[in-house]
């Protein structure tokens, strides 16, 4: 059996000509208002939409962000 990686599994695929330029969908997101699913490749600029997508509609009143710096010594 051939692998053909979660793009295979979803009904839609975010982005899907630079998706289908790098072959890779690593995060899978039902959406709520019609149940259908999302590929989405989340390393860059896909991660801030699969973002987005995410809370579209909801109100945010605060953020947390979490910075991880890795210091090269």
């Amino acid at each position: 059996m051939k692998w053909v990686g979660f793009g295979a599994y979803t009904d839609y695929v975010h982005g899907f000509l630079i998706i289908s330029q790098i072959e890779a969908v690593n995060t899978i997101i039902r959406r709520s208002s019609d149940g259908k699913t999302v590929g989405y490749n989340t390393n860059c600029d896909a991660c801030i939409t699969a973002i987005e997508d995410a809370i579209q509609g909801r109100m945010i009143t605060y953020a947390i962000m979490i910075v991880m710096l890795a210091l090269l010594q």
